[in-house]
């Protein structure tokens, strides 16, 4: 159906293109045709009339007119045209006239008719319908002045015949050129139909997937000239699918070669690819599915929900099939839909359990020898009797304690990543722990001359566990004094933040370097 709706459109293009030609020619030609015929009756009217009065010259010139009357009347006859032959002075000599019971009145003769051919057109009232007449002198045999007129009118009926032959003609010009030209477009239609064929067939080849195909260019015309860019384009677009087909197998090897786990959401909340990590840590494949049927399809959402309003959510821990998975999600742009990133802990969990462990037990296994060995340092101390072995004893006395708190911060640490610790709730006087933390820090205080300077209210009371808030102010000033400059200062500051109360350690030690800083608190 569309080769015949092409070669229609094409066929009948073409003929509305020849009719509109023909009918501005027609139109044109109508217009001059009449003007056209006129003139071509005057010039063959003058020629006749120029013919005959030759012929009449020398019967005129001696008086024997009456002689050519029958040759005038068959003349006339064939003419279709009324003859009139005056003498000098428009004297009338023979009037010729083969129309039956139609002589029409004579004509008047003026004296600048005998000077030159005239011609004019004339309306007759006895014929009823416009008449061309041409006079024409008739010459003298030795030339001079002309010897008298010849005078012949034509009805208007021979003009409109030429008029209707010419149209009839024209109107089978026409149509042999419509007819003509349908063939040609016929023609035309056909050449091109097999010149395209190649070109049709290779494009239903490439659009089905085969860019291999390549047409032949024959020529350098428009049709050579698109078959060249057919068959750049065709290399071209191979070249750019191999190009992607190689760049999406390297990103699917990369994809599946992950450590992490990788799930492609769609808008519709519907898995649409995940890797091989994916799979082994869900123990199951997700792609097809919704995000609420897949394991822990509920935290999955949550995360989703929080990307969709931040653009990346947070990372969220929990536990799939007994391993432990730290996940995260982003939304891709234009509201493609979200990645899911799954990262495996279980190992690193494993990992820290056995260090906890390993630290609790060692703790464990040296606060005794440790606690033994403060005893008899003790005992070293109080039995010295000469300054050497005095401050040898300090010095082993010192250094048991500082080993005996830091094996006691091990092991607390060791119970709090356990969840080993209850905290003990109760109202704590803020003054009275900082004194005291104060207090057990003020031996090395003293000896590197670092005054400590409590700036804490009277009143100020929190609700915390004692013991553990004395013990972490307690290291905190352990620090500033043991990192401070000799004769520096140290300042314990409380103040009252949004209900809260805010503590805080200032020294005019060296500090940490910035870079450093963000580290100081990362194993905690």
């Amino acid at each position: 159906m569309r080769r015949r709706g092409l070669a229609i459109k094409f066929l009948t293009s073409n003929a509305l293109l020849a009719i509109v030609s023909v009918g501005i020619i027609v139109l044109l030609l109508s217009t001059a045709l009449p003007r056209l015929a006129l003139h071509d009756a005057k010039e063959r009217l003058t020629r006749q009339a120029k013919e005959i009065a030759e012929v009449l010259s020398p019967f005129v010139a001696e008086g024997r007119v009456e002689e050519v009357r029958e040759w005038l009347d068959t003349v006339g006859e064939v003419l279709g045209a009324h003859i009139c032959v005056f003498g000098k002075g428009g004297k009338p000599l023979i009037r010729a006239c083969p129309i039956a019971d139609s002589v029409p009145e004579a004509p008047r003769v003026e004296p600048s008719m005998f000077r030159s051919p005239r011609w004019s057109v004339e309306r007759m009232p006895l014929w009823g319908e416009p008449v061309v007449q041409v006079s024409m002198p008739i010459p003298p045999a030795s030339g001079g002045r002309a010897m008298g007129l010849l005078l012949i009118r034509q009805p208007l009926r021979a003009v409109r015949e030429f008029q209707r032959a010419m149209v009839k003609l024209l109107l089978a010009s026409m149509v042999a050129g419509l007819v003509l030209a349908a063939l040609l477009s016929l023609l035309l239609y056909r050449s091109l139909q097999r010149s395209l064929a190649p070109l049709r067939g290779a494009i239903e080849r490439a659009s089905g997937g085969d860019l291999s195909v390549r047409l032949p260019v024959r020529s350098g015309d428009e049709l050579g000239l698109l078959s060249a860019s057919f068959n750049q384009l065709a290399e071209r677009l191979e070249e750019t699918i191999a190009d992607l087909e190689r760049e999406r197998a390297r990103v699917q090897a990369i994809f599946e070669a992950m450590a992490d786990g990788v799930l492609s959401i769609g808008p519709d909340l519907k898995v649409q690819s995940a890797n091989r990590a994916v799979v082994e840590m869900l123990g199951e494949r997700p792609v097809g599915k919704e995000v609420c049927d897949l394991p822990r399809g509920r935290n999955l959402l949550s995360l989703i929900e929080e990307a969709r309003s931040s653009r990346v959510s947070r990372w969220e821990e929990f536990q799939v099939g007994g391993r432990f998975v730290m996940a995260n999600a982003a939304a891709l742009p234009e509201g493609a839909g979200f990645v899911i990133v799954l990262r495996d802990i279980s190992e690193r969990k494993r990992m820290e359990e056995m260090r906890r462990q390993f630290l609790a037990d060692v703790s464990h296994e040296l606060r005794t020898p440790l606690s033994r060995a403060v005893a008899h340092a003790e005992v070293l101390l109080e039995r010295a009797k000469d300054p050497e072995t005095q401050r040898a004893a300090e010095v082993i006395h010192r250094e048991l304690l500082f080993m005996r708190d830091l094996i006691a911060d091990l092991l607390d640490l060791a119970l709090l990543e356990a969840g080993a610790v209850a905290l003990k709730l109760e109202e704590v006087d803020l003054l009275e722990v900082a004194e005291e933390a104060a207090e057990r820090v003020a031996e090395e205080a003293k000896r590197k001359g670092v005054r400590v300077n409590i700036e804490v209210p009277e009143e100020a009371v929190v609700v915390a566990d004692g013991a553990r808030l004395l013990q972490v102010l307690t290291n905190l000033l352990d620090n500033a004094v043991r990192y401070n400059r000799r004769g520096g200062s140290v300042w314990v500051r409380a103040r009252e933040v949004d209900g809260e109360v805010e503590i805080s350690v200032e020294d005019t030690g060296p500090g940490i370097p910035p870079e450093e800083r963000a580290l100081v608190f990362e194993r905690f």
